[in-house]
């Protein structure tokens, strides 16, 4: 806090009176300025403690009544004359009591050069008490990092500015509860009382989700009696999240605190990132794996949450910009020939539009995806398939749940009817392949798909016709059906290819 005109009078080598405007003793001095000129109002900021012998103040009770009252209407911190010089004007004492200006006798042997200095000296001094405070806070935040990580440093920053914080993400979004405008207390060792969203909070949102996501840089304005400081989180190029903070502390503290906790922040959220990073390039490559046909145990081990899942193929493959944008999610992203593979917990609306147009801010550059739900891990290597078959130049965001033509069909299809009509048409068949180890059911779909082509299902097949027109024979013995039949044939082919129809997902 600046000194104030209490702070001038305690000093024991002035000998000062107050005449006038005891009342507002409290009033910040900003500076002790001597003026002889009628009118120093031109040449005044505010916050001065103005002394004068009224060498130039005019003659009349009117002209003496103004100039305290354009003294007041300055903002000046009051009025100090030298009494042994001249004999105080009435008019002058009457406009001082009636503005509220305080009115200083400087009395004895104390010259106007005392005062000022003595101004100086409580300024160096309060300069002197901020830099101490701020290297305390500094410290303590400091030693906060080390302790409880982000949090600790949000709650010391909270109680140096005395005022409120908030940490979002890159985004925009609130990772760090906003603190109470309150410092915590010393002696209980209280948390600040949580602020209500909105007011200043909701400016900076607004203001962050303008910004842009490029580069570093800051922001600053005031909100009634307090200043509000945003400042983006990394150490260079786009930032990783962002700092506000809402204080009616000295501006200087208040930026000092405010820059260095946002070092702290982003050397504990760089450590963090770079960790978060490590893990999830093990986890992608063991997710690729599985992908690529590996033991279905690998989908255990990729820390995947439980199902359904939002499965999305994005093109081109921009994994960094991907993983950047999901940084807060429980997801995951892999490479995959198809593209870049993007897993997200399955939710209404869904995260895959949201999560395109992140990275492709951060790209500068336009993504396109196909998406499928998953209701499992069992379901992730058909979801994939679906959703790359999606991927179109037309349309940022596809998924197969809003796939016009496919979307009529399926919606006409109920699966568990449908699951009883391939049941009626392949369980015997089924239940052959595994108990003699066959593969019946493979070598009927490879005879429809050809159109009853023998040679080109053969040949799909790797095996000699013969063999495939031997093993059609056990097909018709097993279903019961003449595959000469175009009728059988048919029911055959729609319990073969109708599940295709249903995306991994709907049950």
């Amino acid at each position: 806090m600046a000194p104030t005109i209490a702070d001038l009078l305690a000093q024991p080598s002035l000998e000062l009176e107050v005449l006038a405007g005891a009342g507002r003793l409290d009033r910040q001095l900003r500076w002790a300025h001597v003026s002889e000129l009628r009118d120093p109002t031109p040449w005044l900021r505010g916050g001065e403690l103005v002394l004068t012998t009224f060498l130039e103040l005019p003659g009349d009770a009117e002209g003496q009544r103004d100039y305290v009252r354009s003294l007041a209407a300055r903002g000046c911190a009051g009025l100090g004359f030298a009494e042994e010089r001249r004999e105080l004007p009435g008019p002058v004492l009457d406009a001082a009591v009636e503005h509220e200006v305080p009115l200083l006798a400087v009395r004895g042997a104390t010259p106007f050069i005392a005062v000022v200095e003595a101004v100086a000296q409580l300024h160096a001094e309060e300069r002197l008490r901020v830099v101490r405070r701020v290297i305390d806070v500094q410290e303590r935040a400091a030693r906060a990092a080390l302790r409880s990580g982000p949090d600790g440093i949000l709650r010391e920053l909270a109680r140096g500015i005395d005022g409120s914080v908030l940490l979002t993400d890159p985004h925009g979004r609130v990772v760090g509860e906003p603190r109470g405008a309150r410092p915590e207390s010393r002696d209980t060792g209280e948390a600040p009382a949580a602020e209500s969203p909105g007011g200043w909070q909701a400016g900076v949102l607004a203001a962050v989700r303008r910004r842009s996501r490029r580069s570093q840089s800051s922001m600053a304005w005031d909100d009634g009696d307090r200043g509000v400081l945003v400042q983006s989180l990394g150490l260079s190029g786009a930032p990783i999240g962002w700092l506000a903070t809402a204080s009616a502390v000295d501006r200087n503290q208040h930026r000092l605190l405010t820059n260095h906790a946002a070092v702290l922040l982003s050397i504990e959220m760089l450590g963090m990132r770079a960790g978060r990073s490590e893990l999830h390039e093990q986890r992608a490559a063991v997710f690729a794996a599985f992908l690529d046909g590996g033991d279905a145990r690998l989908a255990r081990l990729c820390g995947l949450p439980d199902g359904p899942f939002e499965v999305l193929v994005v093109r081109p493959g921009a994994v960094e910009a991907l993983r950047d944008a999901i940084a807060d999610e429980p997801a995951l992203v892999c490479a995959h020939a198809d593209g870049a593979v993007v897993v997200l917990p399955d939710s209404t609306p869904r995260l895959g539009p949201e999560l395109l147009q992140r990275a492709a801010r951060q790209l500068g550059g336009e993504l396109r995806a196909g998406a499928c739900t998953a209701a499992g891990t069992g379901q992730l290597p058909s979801a994939v398939e679906w959703a790359a078959g999606l991927v179109s130049d037309e349309r940022q965001y596809v998924h197969a749940e809003d796939v016009s033509a496919a979307a009529l069909l399926r919606d006409a299809i109920e699966p568990a009817g449908l699951a009883r009509f391939a049941e009626a048409v392949l369980g015997d068949l089924r239940a052959h392949d595994e108990r003699n180890g066959t593969d019946l059911v493979g070598s009927a779909r490879a005879y429809v798909d050809h159109n009853a082509g023998m040679e080109a299902a053969a040949a799909s097949l790797g095996i000699h016709r013969n063999t495939l027109r031997t093993r059609l024979r056990t097909v018709e013995r097993v279903t019961r059906r003449s595959l000469s039949d175009p009728r059988q044939r048919e029911e055959l082919w729609l319990a073969l290819t109708l599940p295709e129809l249903l995306p991994p997902g709907r049950e």
